[in-house]
């Protein structure tokens, strides 16, 4: 179960694009606020959520939300672990 809006579309380089995501999709994905989002887009919390600065917007890409939600997950996993270890 991943973040895929739009089909995928061959570019010029040969690589597969698809449509960018607002802050404001990707805070409905992950049931967060634009804020949230936009924070950790900015580097201001962490972990980082990679975006794409296009002047004043701020886009993001499916694959790049659904690896920062596993980053997550993998680091809710480690923090548990070492609590259990304590």
């Amino acid at each position: 179960m991943g973040l895929h809006h739009g089909a995928l579309t061959p570019v010029r380089n040969g690589h597969l694009s698809q449509r960018l995501l607002t802050a404001e999709e990707v805070a409905a994905y992950l049931q967060v606020s634009r804020y949230w989002v936009l924070d950790h887009a900015a580097g201001r919390r962490r972990p980082h959520l990679p975006s794409i600065k296009l002047g004043r917007k701020v886009r993001f890409e499916a694959c790049a939300v659904d690896c920062f939600v596993e980053d997550c997950r993998r680091m809710e996993s480690e923090f548990r672990k070492k609590g259990r270890a304590a």
